[in-house]
C-alpha cells in the first residue's frame, strides 16, 4: 500500500514538473515570437523604405518639407501622439541637417520601432504574476501586428501604447503617484487614434476585477476621466477644415454600417458558412472513417457551386 501510494505521488509530481516544463516552453516561445516580431519590423521595414508606401509617401513627403502639421496633423487631432512621438523628431532632424531622405528613415525608424519600444516598457512596469500582461503584448504582437505592418496606420501606435497602458493601470499603487502614471499612460493611448478610446474603456474593465471594491480601482477611473477630459479640449481645441470635418463626420457614422450586413456578398458567405456545417455535421454522422474523401469530393465541388451563385448574385448598393 505504502509503495503504491509513493508510485502515485511521484507520478503526481511527474505530471507537475512536466506541466510547468511544457507552460514554460510556451511562454518562451511566445516571448521570442512578439521580441522577433517586433525586431523584424525595424530591419525589414528599413530596409524597404516601407514608410514611403502607400498612404505613407504623402507623410513622408511632409517630413521632407517639414511642415506635416499643416499637411494633415491639424486635421487630425485625436491622433496628436503620433505627430509628436514621430514626426516632430524626423522634422527637426531635417530641419538641423538639410537631409530629407535621412529625416524620412527616422521617421520609419520610430513607427516601425513602436512595437518593440511599447514591450520594453510593458516588461519594465508589468508587476503581474508571471508577467503575464507582457506575456500576452507579445503574443499580440506576433499574431496581430503583422496583419497591419506595412500600412501608415496609428493604430499601429495604438497597440504598442495599449499594453504598457495596462499594465501601468493594473498594477500602479493606489496613490497620486500611481494615478499619474495612469494618466500619462491613458493620455498616451489615446491620443494615437479615435479606436483606443475605446480600448481605454477595455482597460477599466479588466482593472476592475483585481481591485474593484478597492481605492486602487477609484485612481485608476479618475486617471482615465482626467485622460479622456483633457483628449476632449485637445479635439474641442484643435479643429479640422470644413471640408475633412465633413469627411471624418461621415467616416465616423457610416465606417461601421450594419447595413452591409445584408448585402448580397455577405448572405452567401454566410450561406457557405452554414453549408459547411449541415455538411460536417451530416458526415461526421454518416462515416467518419471516409472524413478525407467527402473534404476531397467538397473541395472539388463546393467552391464551385458557391462560386456560380456569386456571379448571379446581384452587385451590392454603393452607399
Amino acid at each position: 500500500m505504502t509503495s503504491q501510494l509513493a508510485e502515485i505521488t511521484s507520478g503526481a509530481v511527474l505530471d507537475q514538473v512536466g506541466a510547468r516544463s511544457a507552460q514554460q516552453s510556451l511562454r518562451m516561445l511566445v516571448i521570442t515570437a512578439g521580441v522577433g516580431t517586433s525586431i523584424l519590423f525595424i530591419v525589414a521595414g528599413l530596409a524597404v523604405d516601407l514608410q514611403i508606401f502607400g498612404d505613407g509617401s504623402i507623410f513622408a513627403y511632409s517630413v521632407a518639407a517639414q511642415d506635416a502639421w499643416a499637411f494633415h496633423w491639424h486635421n487630425i487631432s485625436g491622433r496628436l501622439f503620433g505627430y509628436l512621438y514621430s514626426f516632430i523628431p524626423a522634422e527637426t532632424y531635417v530641419a538641423l541637417t538639410k537631409d530629407p531622405k535621412g529625416g524620412i528613415a527616422i521617421y520609419g525608424l520610430l513607427r516601425f520601432s513602436a512595437q518593440l519600444l511599447g514591450l520594453i516598457v510593458t516588461l519594465s512596469v508589468d508587476r503581474t504574476k508571471g508577467r503575464t500582461i507582457f506575456v500576452y503584448a507579445c503574443l499580440s504582437t506576433a499574431c496581430i501586428c503583422p496583419l497591419a505592418f506595412g500600412a501608415p496606420t496609428e493604430m499601429l501606435l495604438t497597440h504598442a501604447l495599449f499594453w504598457p497602458a495596462l499594465a501601468i493601470c493594473h498594477s500602479a499603487p493606489a496613490s497620486a503617484r500611481g494615478a499619474v502614471a495612469s494618466v500619462v499612460g491613458l493620455l498616451l493611448l489615446v491620443l494615437t487614434h479615435e479606436g483606443a478610446v475605446i480600448l481605454s474603456a477595455v482597460i477599466l474593465f479588466a482593472a476592475f476585477p483585481r481591485n474593484g471594491r478597492g481605492t486602487a480601482f477609484i485612481w485608476v477611473v479618475a486617471a482615465w476621466f482626467a485622460a479622456m477630459t483633457i483628449w476632449l479640449i485637445v479635439k474641442l481645441a484643435i479643429r479640422p477644415d470644413d471640408y475633412i470635418a465633413g469627411v471624418l463626420a461621415a467616416a465616423a457614422y457610416k465606417f461601421i454600417d450594419i447595413r452591409n450586413l445584408v448585402q448580397p456578398i455577405v448572405l452567401l458567405l454566410l450561406a457557405t458558412l452554414a453549408g459547411y456545417g449541415i455538411a460536417a455535421a451530416l458526415l461526421r454522422r454518416l462515416s467518419p472513417a471516409r472524413a478525407h474523401v467527402y473534404a476531397a469530393v467538397g473541395c472539388a465541388t463546393w467552391p464551385r457551386a458557391t462560386a456560380a451563385a456569386g456571379r448571379a448574385a446581384p452587385a451590392p448598393a454603393v452607399l
